[in-house]
């Protein structure tokens, strides 16, 4: 689908005094325009000037534009190694403020903000029309026509699905729901939803919190979503006369693993189920897929570092992954080729050891790029508990003993992996400076397992005046490999509490 290129323009001005009962007239007429009407106003406007690029300038020039415009793109921050460079690669929770959009919004839109329920002050017309005329331009880019609609929900999927919810008539609060399941009728037809295997918890959670019976559609053997499995559920609940609807995610927040959105919207339409979906993943198709290639083609080989996943499967540039500690074993054995390879494996085992051990924390991990590197990235289950119980093989009775553990005080024994992901308008350096950091804490990590970095502060922060952001980036690996010198290569683990189960203490502690 093609998308129209985003311009934001200034408003019109409001209407002059001397149009006297023109504007009268027209107000009691048609006091909110038509989308056609918001079309034709759209030629009135003129381009926003912020010295952004001509269409004609290469991406390389544009996406240049737009890192100039992020809010905070060259700070720093005081980590316990010193200044560290905001590195920010959590895009998959949270994207970054835009200098132009955000001064758009202050010089073109606060200073007339009003309700937008009214058009009978000058504030209230101004900004229902704005209203108007930013639904009609994200419908367009969007794609949508005459027949379409386009709903503005609140914060993110999680508005929107809680909407879906209560135009189905389903929503409800969760400590009322056995008590309303009592006072239906049995003529009541209840709602079948059908999520999938790798939701965000905003499109499962509240479902299940609904008066809908829902159906989990599990993983195939690939890793992916199951549609034979899906297709019996639908011929089966399809003979009891009820509503069906399936709610999918179009692209997992974990792995970045794409569902085809076409195909499962034939296959439920074909047995009479709405389609709905979750595309807060998805993002605007250039150079991330690049990005994703490159950075599975440099981390697939390493033997400490475990993508979650199908590693075959289509993705977006999320990373989610496990990086393992290791030990020295006299009698393991290690293959490689006689090339580069050989060398570098030589190397690692030299540098950690030959056997695989335990993985790191997630959280540890995400915390050792920020600290080291600052690098912003998520440790934990990325609000997808569920997948990560098929990621980590987590079964029933597994989870219910993690749950009787964080109840106990335990929360640190929660399973997770650490994720990071790679925006299109990431640059070149940022992108490889990411990747050398988690190859050095693949290699180095686990030293750092006992160690209390405060202690390490006083002689390793580095020159914060580096120049230049390959040059800090630089100093950024020297200082980390210099601290690594000071530690051991294999310390001690920590002593597990008696009253905690070592079962469930998955990672090295």
């Amino acid at each position: 689908m093609e998308l129209e290129q985003p311009i934001l323009r200034s408003s019109k001005a409001y209407i002059s005094p001397n149009q006297g009962q023109n504007y009268a007239s027209n107000i009691v007429s048609s006091p909110i325009q038509t989308s056609s009407q918001v079309s034709d106003d759209l030629s009135h406007h003129r381009i926003l000037e912020n010295g952004a690029p001509p269409a004609t300038d290469s991406a390389d020039k544009k996406l240049s534009w737009l890192r100039s415009q992020i809010i905070g793109g060259d700070m720093e921050f005081d980590s316990p190694f010193g200044k560290r460079r905001l590195t920010y690669a959590d895009h998959t929770a949270s994207g970054r403020g835009l200098k132009f959009i955000e001064d758009y919004i202050m010089n073109n839109v606060l200073p007339f903000y009003g309700n937008s329920h009214t058009s009978d002050s000058y504030v209230g017309y101004k900004t229902t029309k704005m209203v108007h005329e930013a639904a009609e331009y994200v419908k367009r880019c969007l794609g949508g026509g005459q027949d379409d609609a386009i709903l503005f929900c609140g914060s993110g999927s999680t508005a929107a699905i809680k909407r879906l919810q209560e135009v189905m008539g389903i929503a409800i609060p969760s400590i009322m729901r056995d008590k309303v399941f009592k006072s239906l009728s049995s003529e009541y037809k209840r709602w079948v939803v059908f999520v999938g295997p790798y939701e965000h918890h905003s499109n499962i959670l509240s479902w299940r919190q609904s008066l809908a019976e829902v159906v989990e559609i599990s993983l195939d053997e690939n890793g992916l979503l199951d549609m034979e499995a899906l297709r019996l559920q639908l011929r089966e609940y399809q003979g009891t006369n009820r509503p069906m609807l399936g709610s999918f995610s179009a692209c997992s927040n974990v792995t970045g693993t794409y569902t085809d959105t076409g195909a499962l919207a034939r296959l439920l339409h074909q047995f009479g189920a709405y389609a709905c979906f979750d595309f807060a993943q998805q993002v605007i198709d250039k150079q991330e897929h690049d990005y994703i290639k490159a950075a599975m083609d440099r981390l697939l080989p390493n033997q400490n570092i475990w993508i979650l996943g199908n590693i075959s499967a289509k993705r977006q540039a999320i990373l989610s992954f496990l990086i393992y500690s290791t030990t020295y074993s006299s009698s393991a054995e290690i293959s490689f080729n006689l090339d580069e390879k050989e060398v570098r494996g030589l190397y690692l085992w030299r540098e950690t050891g030959n056997k695989r051990d335990k993985p790191l924390h997630g959280p540890f991990v995400a915390k050792l790029l920020n600290d080291l590197f600052g690098i912003q990235a998520r440790g934990g289950c990325a609000c997808a508990g569920p997948y990560g119980h098929s990621l980590l093989n987590v079964d029933e009775r597994l989870s219910l003993s993690f749950k009787s553990a964080i109840q106990m005080g335990y929360n640190g024994v929660k399973p997770g992996w650490t994720r990071i992901s790679f925006p299109y308008y990431m640059s070149h350096e940022e992108f490889e400076f990411t990747l050398a950091a988690l190859e050095f804490i693949a290699i180095y990590g686990q030293r750092h397992s006992n160690v209390n970095s405060h202690e390490l502060q006083e002689h390793h922060e580095v020159d914060a005046n580096s120049d230049g952001l390959i040059n800090k980036y630089a100093s950024y690996l020297e200082a980390a490999k210099r601290i690594a010198g000071l530690l051991p290569t294999f310390p001690p683990q920590r002593r597990v509490p008696d009253d905690l189960d070592l079962n469930l203490v998955p990672f090295r502690v």
